[in-house]
């Protein structure tokens, strides 16, 4: 969350925000974030998006496999300075699709390091920065295929394959990867749950005498 001060200020310590712009910006960011707290520095990225259905789709083409706009390449640019990369924007490329089932997004995401040598144990770097951070609950790992249907309950979750390409291409390491995410069910959640906490910080206040009553 880029004003993730502010949030904790008003929800308390600890309260993280998740959601940034788009279900599509959300799984993206989180495995950047993972990628970064494994200690590696991001020199660019490409991401292809394979997306449910959305509610502003009203079933037009519903059966239909094509390619559609997103605004995640701006975004994911735009908030990139959040987590301590600083790339020219024109190495950010997202390109999505729209599939024929009703919930589910996956994401195959190239993502290219600084120079240097391929890393030993990329995801065990990786797992263990997410765990120092306490995000495990919304960024998980699995040794399995991801499937827009192997998410668990938590719809909100991105989950990342440790199955992980990686090569060395022109002095730079390239890691391919391949993560799942619930789509709008996901995000809207995240909503719904930070609408609810801060509806109950607010009525707290409220008893306590701490707000105007505006």
């Amino acid at each position: 969350n880029d004003d993730q001060a502010n949030l904790e200020r008003l929800l308390g310590k600890g309260v993280r925000g998740y959601a940034e712009s788009s279900c599509s910006t959300n799984g993206i960011m989180s495995l950047l974030k993972a990628v970064r707290l494994g200690g590696f520095k991001i020199a660019g990225l490409s991401a292809v998006i394979m997306h449910a259905n959305t509610q502003s789709d009203n079933g037009i083409g519903a059966m239909d496999l094509r390619p559609s706009g997103s605004g995640s390449t701006r975004e994911v640019a735009r908030l990139l300075p959040a987590i301590g990369v600083k790339i020219d924007p024109r190495h950010v490329h997202v390109h999505a699709y729209r599939l024929p089932i009703a919930v589910g997004s996956l994401i195959d995401m190239t993502v290219r390091l600084h120079r240097g040598d391929i890393p030993g144990d990329l995801i065990g770097q990786m797992k263990a920065g997410v765990e120092d951070a306490g995000l495990t609950d919304r960024i998980r790992f699995s040794q399995r295929d991801v499937t827009a249907f192997s998410l668990g309950r938590d719809r909100s979750t991105v989950t990342i394959n440790e199955d992980v390409k990686v090569t060395k291409e022109d002095g730079r390491v390239v890691a391919r990867f391949a993560l799942g995410f619930q789509n709008e069910t996901g995000f809207t959640g995240n909503v719904l749950h930070l609408g609810h906490r801060l509806v109950s910080t607010l009525r707290g206040m409220d008893e306590a005498g701490e707000t105007s009553g505006n």
